[in-house]
């Protein structure tokens, strides 16, 4: 069990750090969410609602 949580573990903060080098980088422009992400959608629009901070769209 200890080897999988580290293996799982190991592999999930490569990802994140190569995730997050993207994001910082000045190449790095946000785009549209895909069909497979309308949940997460969904969901920052019902946070932003919550503030008052929902865009028109």
């Amino acid at each position: 069990m200890i080897w999988g949580y580290y293996a799982t573990t190991t592999q999930d903060k490569v990802i994140t750090e190569n995730n997050q080098a993207g994001i910082m980088s000045s190449r790095y422009r946000p785009g549209r969410y895909s069909e497979q992400e309308g949940s997460v959608l969904n969901f920052q629009k019902w946070y932003l609602n919550q503030f008052g901070l929902a865009r028109a769209e």
